[in-house]
C-alpha cells in the first residue's frame, strides 16, 4: 500500500509539471514515471562485501512530449549500462555521479534511435551524449540483435560501441545466446572486446536462470586475454512491478591474478515505485 501511494504522489508531481508546461492535456497516456532504488552488493573471495545504492528517477511527460523522458541518476550510468559494459559481469561498486539527461526516442524505420544529452554533477559539472542505434530482427531460427552506439564526455572525450549479437531459440523454453561485442574510446585510444556466449530459460511468467561465458580483452600493450568469467544468474520479480531481484554466483580468472578462479556473489535489489 505504501509503494502505490508512493508512485501515485510521483504520477501526481509528474502530471502536474507535464501540465504546467503544456497549459493544457494533449494526450489521456498513462503517465509511466517511475523511481527505482537499486542495493548492489558484490562479494569476491576473501575481499570485504562491496555495498553500493543507487537511484534512478525516470520522469514522464507525455504531454511536453510523447518521445521525450527526463532521467536522473545518483551514479556514473555510463559506465555501468554503456556500451560494452552493460553484458559484463560488474564486481565493482558504480561510480557516484550525479546527473540529468533528456531520453529522446525514435525510429526510423524499423530500427530504434535514442539521443540522450546528459548533465553530471561530481566535483565539477560535466556534460555527456550517447547516440544508438538498435534493432531486433527474427530471421526465423535466430534472432539477430544488432546495436550501434556513438558517445562522448567533457572530461573523457568520444568514443563507439558496435554489438552483433544473437539468440537461438532452441525450444520452448531453452535459448542459446552469443555476444560479440566492441567498443573504442578515443581519447585513451582503448579498444575493449568482449565474446561470450551462454543459455537462458524461464522458470515461469517471474522467474528466470542464466549461466554465461564471457571472455573479455584488451590492446595494451598488445591485444590480449585480460580476464574470462562463468557466471550463473537468478532473476525474479518477487512482486509484479515493486521488487525485483537478481542473484548471481561467479568464478572470474583475471590476468592480475595469473588467471587462477576467484569464487564471488553479486546480488541486486530493485525497488520500484
Amino acid at each position: 500500500e505504501k509503494n502505490h501511494a508512493i508512485s501515485g504522489e510521483l504520477d501526481k508531481t509528474a502530471t502536474i509539471i507535464d501540465h504546467f508546461f503544456t497549459g493544457r492535456v494533449i494526450t489521456k497516456e498513462e503517465n509511466e514515471t517511475n523511481l527505482v532504488i537499486t542495493n548492489y552488493i558484490d562479494w569476491l573471495d576473501s575481499s570485504n562485501i562491496k555495498y553500493k545504492p543507487r537511484i534512478d528517477l525516470n520522469l514522464h511527460l507525455p504531454n511536453l512530449e510523447k518521445k521525450w523522458k527526463l532521467h536522473f541518476t545518483s551514479y556514473d550510468e555510463d559506465s555501468q549500462s554503456r556500451g560494452i559494459n552493460k553484458n559484463r559481469l560488474k564486481t565493482s561498486a558504480p561510480r557516484e555521479r550525479y546527473g540529468a539527461s533528456v531520453v529522446l526516442l525514435e525510429k526510423i524505420g524499423k530500427v530504434n534511435v535514442t539521443f540522450r544529452p546528459k548533465l553530471e554533477i561530481k566535483s565539477t559539472v560535466t556534460t555527456s551524449f550517447l547516440l544508438r542505434f538498435e534493432r531486433k530482427k527474427d530471421l526465423g531460427k535466430i534472432i539477430f540483435k544488432p546495436r550501434l552506439e556513438f558517445f562522448g564526455k567533457a572530461d573523457t572525450g568520444t568514443g563507439q560501441f558496435v554489438a552483433i549479437n544473437w539468440d537461438i531459440p532452441l525450444n520452448d523454453i531453452f535459448t542459446l545466446f552469443f555476444i560479440n561485442e566492441e567498443q573504442y574510446e578515443n581519447t585513451n585510444h582503448l579498444l575493449s572486446v568482449t565474446h561470450g556466449l551462454g543459455i537462458s530459460h524461464p522458470y515461469n511468467d517471474s522467474m528466470s536462470q542464466t549461466y554465461g561465458l564471457n571472455f573479455e580483452y584488451g590492446r595494451r600493450p598488445a591485444y590480449h586475454l585480460e580476464r574470462y568469467t562463468f557466471a550463473s544468474s537468478f532473476r525474479h520479480q518477487w512482486y509484479r512491478d515493486v521488487l525485483h531481484y537478481s542473484f548471481t554466483p561467479y568464478v572470474v580468472w583475471d590476468e592480475e591474478k595469473r588467471f587462477s578462479g576467484t569464487f564471488g556473489i553479486n546480488v541486486l535489489i530493485h525497488f520500484i515505485f
